[in-house]
């Protein structure tokens, strides 16, 4: 497979995870899970913005870790009952 065409494949499958996983705590969750994961779904839009630039690989990834613990973090929550 193309290198090109694969890195699109994980972009795009990665975003779909997120989008329907944010998507179902922002329905289903509490007003503290909801906060959590609406952050989170900031800073993965925020990493795919600075990810563009091939320079600020490393901004991109650290954005891509803050998005992921919050939305693990907002997911407990929810299992909590926040």
């Amino acid at each position: 497979m193309e290198r090109g065409l694969e890195f699109i494949g994980f972009a795009l499958s990665a975003s779909i995870f997120a989008a329907v996983f944010l998507v179902g705590i922002i329905v289903y969750g509490g007003d503290f899970s909801r906060a959590f994961a609406l952050i989170a779904a900031f800073l993965a839009a925020a990493s795919q913005f600075v990810g563009q630039d091939r320079q600020h690989w490393r901004i991109s990834i650290m954005l891509a870790y803050g998005s992921f613990a919050l939305g693990l973090f907002s997911l407990f929550a929810m299992i909590g009952g926040k």
